[in-house]
C-alpha cells in the first residue's frame, strides 16, 4: 500500500541552538520597554505576557532587528526558502513584517487565533522546560468533515510536542493555540510574521 499525499504538509519543525544566556538580557530589555505601556495581546490568558504591541511604538526593538540574532537569521533564510518550495510559492523574496516575544509562566497560555494577512509564521522556542505545554493546531478541514462519521470533538485539535530550540513554520491561516504552562519555569517563544513580497 502506498499513501498518496498530493498536497503535502503545512507544518514543519526544525531545531536551532539559541544562546539563551546571551539573548535573555535583550528579552528582558524588550519587556522593560513594553512595561511602560503594558499593552498585551487579547489572545494571552493567565500569567502570560506578549510584546506583540511593541512594534507600534518602536520597530527597532522588535526581535528580528536585534544584531545578536544575525546568525539565526542566516540560518532562517534557507529554511524559509525550503518552506516556500513546499508551499509552491512563486514569489521567492520574503520580508519579516513583525516579531515579538511571549512569556508564559505558571497558568499562562495563548488562546486560539490565526495570523491574518500573514503568509508564514515562525515560532521559535527560546526556552521550553519539560511539562511547560505544547502547541496545538485546529483541523483546517473541520467544516468539510461535519457530515463525516468522525469524532470531531476529540480530533479537532492536534498537538505538536515542542522543546527548547524547536522552530516551527506554518501558514498564518492555520488556527493554533498553546497549552497552559503548568510548571514554575517560564516558557519563552519568539514569533515572526513573514510575508512573500513580490517587490523585493
Amino acid at each position: 500500500m502506498n499513501e498518496i499525499n498530493l498536497w503535502g504538509s503545512y507544518i514543519w519543525k526544525f531545531t536551532y541552538e539559541f544562546d539563551y544566556d546571551s539573548l535573555k538580557p535583550y528579552i528582558d530589555n524588550i519587556f522593560s520597554y513594553w512595561s511602560v505601556s503594558k499593552e498585551t495581546s487579547l489572545v494571552e490568558s493567565g500569567d502570560a505576557l506578549s510584546t506583540v504591541s511593541v512594534g507600534v511604538y518602536d520597530a527597532a526593538i522588535q526581535p528580528h532587528n536585534l544584531p545578536i540574532l544575525d546568525d539565526y537569521h542566516n540560518w532562517l533564510s534557507s529554511r524559509i526558502a525550503f518552506v516556500w518550495d513546499k508551499l509552491e510559492y512563486t514569489i521567492r523574496a520574503s520580508e519579516i513584517s513583525k516579531s515579538w516575544f511571549n512569556i508564559h509562566r505558571n497558568g499562562g497560555k495563548t488562546l486560539e487565533h490565526a495570523h491574518n494577512r500573514t503568509d508564514l509564521v515562525v515560532s521559535s522556542y527560546i526556552k521550553c522546560p519539560e511539562g511547560s505545554g505544547n502547541i496545538e493546531f485546529r483541523d483546517p478541514l473541520e467544516y468539510h468533515k461535519l457530515g463525516f462519521p468522525v469524532d470531531l470533538d476529540n480530533n479537532l485539535w492536534k498537538e505538536v510536542p515542542v522543546k527548547t530550540g524547536d522552530v516551527l513554520f506554518f501558514p498564518g491561516w492555520i488556527n493554533h493555540r498553546t497549552q497552559e504552562n503548568t510548571t514554575n519555569e517560564e516558557r519563552i517563544v519568539m514569533t515572526y510574521n513573514i510575508d512573500a513580497n513580490p517587490t523585493l
